[in-house]
């Protein structure tokens, strides 16, 4: 059996960590098109139906009858507060899904850069 020399053996090395970088540069770069496809198909429904969306939660406070005397008073401040609620998870929903693109873009230009 022949003995590998030091130089022999840092170029094996070189080119298993030459091999090993190539593959997670694929990986990252599957998993960049793949977020950009979970994005896409989770967006698009969404954005389609936020005009309905919007005008059932928006509507919802214009259709509070505030000068109705068979409503009490704290239950249409009830009704004000679930639908102001209702807004501001679709706000806090929308924010969180921003940040996911913005993640996904900042990954696909770092990519680019590299």
């Amino acid at each position: 059996t022949a003995k590998l020399g030091p130089t022999a053996i840092l170029g094996v090395l070189r080119d298993v960590c030459k091999s090993v970088g190539e593959l997670l540069r694929d990986l990252v770069d599957f998993t960049i098109a793949l977020l950009v496809i979970v994005y896409v198909a989770e967006r698009l429904p969404a954005k389609m139906a936020s005009a309905d969306t919007t005008e059932d939660t928006v509507g919802g406070l214009g259709q509070i009858d505030w000068a109705s005397t068979e409503l009490k008073r704290e239950d249409k401040v009830a009704i004000f507060f679930e639908t102001m609620s209702d807004l501001l998870d679709t706000i806090r929903e929308e924010s969180n899904i921003n940040a996911f693109c913005n993640l996904v873009l900042v990954f696909s230009l770092l990519r680019l850069i590299k």
